[in-house]
């Protein structure tokens, strides 16, 4: 017999449309199979599935557990022109600054980055190259935000993020030894030397890099342009800058 999702319980998930009712609550939602699929996969902790009465008939690998509701429910939660079919409740992660620059791995710091497009494709994009550790400034949208969700395809929950103030992260790399490496659209190597862990940082594309970060850079990085265009998307940018490091140069 299946379990009918309550009215207070589809009020809650309305608010987690809300970045501040989601840090209250602590928990985010998945929408849409692959991503249901990729969560159980990552080990995350789901505090609940919600679908329709007729995709719980047709799909066994769904929990008994599973709450059920109309279709015009799942659109209200999630805002979506089309219904996800299923989504899950996931429990948002703590995660430790510390542990994250201790374990030396290549990190990449974002600055700024507001738009949730270009998030989640960030975080796709340093998945693919094999970096899971992404420092974000309080300036960046928040990671769990429905459309970093989407545009992340998968990758968030292979993630470890942490979001703090510019000038711990500063202090956490400079005391693990990072090179902070800074992309800059005006100046910089366009093959800066590296004999240590390194933190790539993007920023904004309408500010840039902020001035502590900057400050603090052991060097700047510069994708040479060749056309008119004024500046790349930061997306784009992180990408060329990653396969440089990885693939070209053997950074990491």
């Amino acid at each position: 017999m299946s379990i009918p999702l309550t009215r207070n319980e589809l009020k809650d998930l309305i608010q987690f449309q809300r970045s501040e009712k989601r840090a209250e609550f602590g928990y985010f939602i998945a929408e849409s199979e692959k991503l249901v699929r990729e969560v159980i996969a990552s080990g995350w902790e789901i505090d609940m599935f919600v679908t329709t009465e007729a995709y719980l008939r047709q799909n066994s690998w769904l929990p008994e557990t599973t709450k059920v509701t109309e279709l015009e429910n799942l659109l209200r939660i999630t805002r979506l022109q089309s219904s996800p079919e299923v989504l899950a409740v996931v429990k948002i992660p703590q995660r430790d600054l510390q542990t994250i620059v201790e374990s030396k791995k290549p990190i990449l710091v974002l600055d700024g980055i507001s738009d949730p497009g270009n998030l989640g494709t960030i975080i796709r994009t340093a998945d693919w190259f094999g970096i899971n550790s992404l420092l974000l400034t309080p300036g960046s949208v928040d990671p769990y935000n429905a459309k970093v969700v989407r545009a992340s395809m998968g990758s968030l929950f292979r993630s470890k993020i942490v979001q703090v103030e510019t000038p711990a992260i500063i202090a956490a790399l400079q005391e693990a030894d990072y090179q902070i490496i800074v992309t800059d659209v005006r100046e910089g190597d366009s093959k800066p030397h590296s004999d240590r862990s390194i933190a790539l940082v993007l920023g904004s594309e309408s500010h840039g890099v902020s001035k502590p970060l900057v400050e603090a850079a052991t060097s700047l990085y510069h994708i040479p342009g060749f056309g008119q265009a004024e500046s790349l998307n930061v997306a784009i940018s992180g990408a060329i800058a990653l396969y440089d490091f990885k693939v070209v140069n053997h950074y990491f």
